[in-house]
């Protein structure tokens, strides 16, 4: 029985896909084929179907393709496309917003746009406006929108929002000029002065506002009048008028008294009631009056200035001036003259009876018409030349320097020596170098700070020194002055002092050379001088000595010593410090070229290399040998020189020595190839024995490999294979051909 129970195989469907209403693809039976096992003509049949949705472009097809063999075994595959409008109509654009006033508002509707769509060519555009009222009637905003609206609820919107508003003020009449008035003439307003229209507002409120500034007097201040015109929506306009109000006359004052000029004593009162003022606006006036003295070249020669000043209630003011000048011209009047006097000194220095002579000013008497009388005299305190009369002349000195004179004499008997009240003191000097003579000529000049009185006249000082010092040390020295102090008379007094001159200094030492670091000792710089200069002896000129510490011979620590000393053992150092510190490693040479070996047993003589040091000269180094030989088919040999200085720097080289064995064994001929009748004729498989480079004699034995698919001629190959430590192999073969050419005997 044969039969057909398989179905054809179909090609699959499109896959399942989501597309806009006008984009639906196109399908046909031809768009799937089939095969079948049993039969070559298959019929492919093709079924649409439709699910509407929840509007008419939003639906789903159902794509079936059958295919059917002629025993009506079906295949089927099956696309479902979902079709779907989700795209806006596409709506002109709104008009641009816009702000207009109150009447000027334009007109819309529902048709003032249009509007198109991907699938429905019937499209519903709304119109809706809505309005936010403002702060009052004119001021608002209409917010106007248009909706187009598709089949399937797909909506497109355009806004336009227009502002409604207001801003215009309203016209006011102008206000009256600003003017400036005096105090009885401001004239009268009210808010019905000024009128207004408004380009919105037919019912127009005028206010108005009067504002008083005060001034700097009753009479005097500002009035501010503004009339404000104000619409619905505030829009204001506003006229201002300022009236000043002022007082500005000034009031009528009495003449003041003619100027004078008068005697000290005889300057007249006076007073603020000495004149009267009228006023134009002020019943009630201020007559105010200031005298100003304005200071002479004396007390008593001096400027009155007398002012009368009538002052309004607003400041105007008059004023009247009298000048009075007053003088001293008379000098005083002398009712004793000065009588002489003759004293003896009394060795006490007090001189009591001259002074009380000269205070009561030779017992004359004066009197002055105006002011305090001033002594003074001419007194110099000049000895009576030991007994001859001085004469003093009295000045009797008003206030104004009016004056006049009485003389008199005195006359001393003098035999007592100046008394030092300080004795001269000794003065010890730096040494300058130069003799320090500038302090040595002040310390005589001023007497070696030695001072001396004396009753009766001036003292004249002098010393003894005559230009030469006991030498001490270098430039220093001493001298024993006496200073003597002599008065008018000759009467003598001595004190005595030393001026020495010493050097505690030490000279000033230059900076040494900075401190520095070498690497070896040889390398010390040279030794150089270094000059000081000192304050007495000048430049003093020291060699370096050095002293070394090398407990440490890798750290030496040289310390180099200038000293500088004076004539007066005075001292001062510097020093440089220079260390030596081998911080260099050797220069070591090229290692030797790394290469490759084949055997271990191949490695080269190991041979020394020489480096050079700043130091220690040539150091030679033996190597050391460092095995890698983890992969004994790759051995790495490190060969590596160090190199060390005396101070253990080191500097090393190496040379890699790979040994690697790629050379097969030397494998030995193969036996001679052989023919043989019959298979149990094979000679005897017997060993070989191959050369390497590295293991030497490497034993193989043989292999036979066996090719029968001849019978009658058999091929068996004898293979030795010869394998060292590295894998590297060599092999040989012999054949030896079984073929069987003997016929049986009979």
């Amino acid at each position: 029985t044969v039969q057909d129970t398989t179905a054809p195989v179909l090609d699959a469907a499109p896959a399942d896909i989501t597309v806009e209403c006008d984009a639906v693809p196109t399908a046909s039976a031809t768009d799937l084929a089939a095969t079948d096992n049993c039969d070559a003509d298959i019929t492919v049949t093709y079924l649409e179907e439709r699910a509407n949705g929840n509007c008419d472009s939003n639906y789903t097809l159902t794509r079936t393709w059958t295919a059917t063999d002629s025993c009506g075994n079906t295949a089927s595959e099956v696309q479902v496309i979902t079709v779907q409008d989700t795209t806006a109509p596409v709506l002109d654009a709104a008009p641009a917003d816009i702000t207009v006033e109150c009447d000027a508002v334009p007109t819309a509707s529902a048709t003032d746009l249009a509007a198109t769509d991907n699938c429905d060519a019937d499209i519903t555009v709304t119109y809706l406006e809505e309005r936010a009222n403002g702060n009052c009637d004119s001021n608002y905003t209409l917010t106007r929108t248009w909706t187009a609206t598709d089949s399937c609820g797909n909506t497109a919107s355009e806004v336009q929002v227009i502002t409604v508003q207001d801003t215009t003020a309203p016209v006011l009449d102008a206000a009256p000029a600003d003017i400036t008035v005096e105090c009885d003439a401001v004239p009268t307003a009210s808010a019905t002065d000024l009128s207004a229209t408004d380009n919105c507002d037919a019912d127009i409120t005028v206010t108005y506002l009067e504002e008083r500034a005060n001034g700097n007097c009753d009479s005097n201040y500002t009035l501010t009048r503004t009339w404000t015109a104000t619409d619905s929506c505030g829009n204001t306009a506003s006229e201002v008028q300022i009236i000043t109000v002022q007082d500005t006359t000034a009031p009528i004052l009495d003449a003041a008294p003619a100027d004078i000029t008068v005697e000290c004593d005889a300057v007249p009162t006076a007073s603020a009631t000495d004149l009267s003022a009228a006023d134009n606006c002020d019943a009630d006036l201020t007559v105010t009056y200031l005298e100003v003295r304005a200071n002479g070249n004396c007390d008593s020669n001096y400027t009155l200035t007398r002012t009368w000043t009538a002052t309004d209630s607003c400041g105007n003011t008059a004023s009247e001036v009298q000048v009075i000048t007053v003088q001293d011209t008379t000098s005083p009047i002398i009712s004793v003259e000065a009588s002489d006097i003759s004293i003896e000194c009394d060795g006490t220095g007090n001189n009591g009876a001259i002074q009380n002579w000269l205070d009561n000013n030779g017992f004359a008497a004066v009197s002055d018409n105006c002011s305090e009388i001033t002594w003074t005299n001419n007194y110099g305190g000049a000895s009576s030349d030991c007994a001859n009369p001085i004469e003093v002349t009295f000045t009797a000195t008003d206030a104004c320097g009016n004056f006049v004179t009485t003389t008199a004499s005195y006359s001393i008997i003098d035999t007592v020596n100046p008394t030092i009240e300080i004795e001269a003191s000794d003065l010890t000097v730096e040494c300058d170098g130069l003799g320090n003579l500038t302090e040595l000529q002040s310390w005589l000049d001023n007497n070696g700070g030695a001072t001396a009185t004396d009753d009766c006249s001036a003292i004249v000082w002098d010393h003894d020194y005559k230009g030469v010092l006991i030498p001490g040390c270098g430039l220093t020295g001493s001298a024993i002055v006496n200073f003597k102090a002599t008065d008018a008379c000759g009467n003598e007094s001595f004190t005595t002092a030393t001026f020495t001159i010493i050097d505690t200094v030490a000279p000033v030492a230059p900076a040494a050379p900075a401190d520095i670091t070498a690497q070896c000792i040889t390398e010390l710089p040279e030794a150089m001088d270094l000059t000081a200069t000192d304050n007495c002896a000048g430049d003093i000129v020291a060699s370096p000595v050095d002293t070394t510490d090398d407990s440490d011979p890798c750290n030496v620590i040289v310390t180099r010593t200038w000293t500088f000393t004076d004539a007066c053992n005075n001292t001062s150092s510097v020093s440089q410090t220079i260390t030596v510190v081998d911080s260099t490693a050797p220069v070591a040479p090229a290692a030797p070229a790394d290469i490759t070996a084949q055997c271990i047993t191949e490695l080269p003589e190991a041979m020394d290399l020489t480096a050079t040091d700043n130091c220690a000269g040539d150091i030679v180094a033996s190597p050391v040998d460092t095995t890698d030989d983890s992969d004994p088919c790759n051995v790495i040999v490190t060969r590596t020189w160090t190199f060390t200085d005396n101070c253990n720097n080191t500097s090393s080289v190496s040379q890699t020595i790979t040994v690697a064995d790629t050379i097969a064994p030397v494998a030995p001929a193969a036996p001679a190839d052989i023919t043989a009748q019959c298979i149990t004729e094979l000679p005897e498989a017997m060993d070989l024995t191959a050369t390497d480079n590295c293991a030497g004699d490497i034993v193989a034995s043989p292999v036979d490999t066996t090719d029968d698919s001849d019978p009658c001629n058999v091929i068996v190959t004898r293979t030795w294979t010869f394998t060292d430590a590295c894998n590297n192999t060599s092999s040989v073969s012999q054949t030896i051909t079984v073929a069987d050419t003997t016929a049986p005997v009979a």
